[in-house]
């Protein structure tokens, strides 16, 4: 029997054969997509790597002051370089001299202005996500060091005694330390920093530095959270010192940095503890949890263990010469990091 098929309907079956030849070119065996499905997110990882990375150029300018001289040189803070978080190159324009120089793992310049002119040190900072160790690994590495009579670094020591403002003898860092002591470090690390979000309230209106204060007030600023958090640690024989560095400050409401003139950054303090298979790791004291400071913290340096010195004096220079802070999403072609 022979049929007649209108010119529409062939029109159609013509249509959805092509459409249907498109298709089965265009959808590859399930063997194939498995593989760029992997090869894509194996792609991807090293762009997501980069994306978590933060670069900074702070700028500081100089007007020197006579009383802050050293022997007529000027020590300038400079951020942390070869930290496993934070990398730095910086530049100097318009002293007649500078020279790098360390003083307890504590990394600084020396300047020598040019008379009362201006100079000006540019810090270019990169900042990386800091991973805590797992606690499988600090127990397996603990148990190797433990095996082959490890040597503590010389330094190490010198951050379980009491210094300025934190004392971890005194009857009452004893009396709190010692509950909260438990089987590992990191354990007692949590529970330090449970006590003091249960017992400390953040008030920028209280700066303090001293560990007995905060626990007669019942509340702190960043930097009274770190000198209790590091008293308690210590009490529990765990090392622990005050980091002392810039954070980008930001507006609770649109996220956004809060402008202070040229101060986008201000001011902050968190920790760093020893453990052995570690080494020297990163903590926020605020935080509900053992975990790192925020990754748009830069480092500048650790309390030494005898004398501020350091922090005194590089502190008084940055607070009378606030940076001026400039994200950027990389950094000039000549760059070497």
């Amino acid at each position: 029997m022979r049929h007649n098929l209108s010119p529409c309907f062939l029109r159609f079956v013509i249509t959805f054969i092509a459409l249907a030849s498109l298709l089965m070119q265009g959808a590859p065996s399930s063997g194939q997509e498995t593989r760029g499905q992997v090869a894509g997110l194996a792609s991807s990882r090293p762009q997501q790597r980069r994306q978590a990375e933060r670069r900074f150029k702070l700028t500081w300018t100089y007007h020197p002051q006579p009383q802050l001289a050293q022997n007529g040189y000027l020590r300038v803070p400079l951020p942390t370089q070869g930290a496993p978080y934070q990398s730095m190159r910086y530049e100097v324009t318009g002293a007649r001299h500078h020279q790098i120089s360390s003083e307890n793992g504590n990394g600084f310049l020396m300047v020598v202005p040019n008379a009362q002119d201006p100079f000006t040190v540019t810090a270019y900072v990169t900042v990386r996500p800091f991973n805590n160790p797992a606690p499988a690994r600090l127990r397996a590495a603990a148990a190797d060091e433990a095996a082959t009579a490890p040597v503590i670094p010389p330094d190490v020591p010198a951050y379980l005694q009491a210094t300025e403002g934190v004392n971890p003898h005194s009857p009452t860092m004893q009396a709190i330390a010692e509950p909260l002591r438990d089987r590992t470090p990191v354990a007692t690390i949590n529970n330090v920093l449970r006590y003091l979000q249960n017992t400390v309230r953040y008030d920028l209106r209280q700066p303090s530095t001293d560990a007995q204060e905060v626990t007669e007030r019942g509340a702190a600023n960043c930097g009274g959270y770190t000198a209790l958090f590091v008293a308690l640690c210590r009490a529990n024989g765990i090392p622990a010192r005050q980091v002392w560095g810039l954070s980008w400050a930001y507006d609770r409401r649109t996220r956004h940095p809060r402008a202070r003139g040229s101060r986008w950054f201000s001011d902050h303090e968190w920790a760093e503890v020893y453990l052995p298979g570690a080494g020297w790791v990163p903590v926020e004291p605020q935080a509900r949890s053992f975990r790192p400071p925020n990754i748009t913290c830069v480092r500048l340096a650790h309390y030494e263990p005898k004398a501020g010195i350091y922090l005194k004096k590089s502190a008084e220079a940055m607070r009378a010469h606030p940076p001026a802070v400039q994200e950027l999403a990389q950094f000039p072609a000549d760059f070497v990091e």
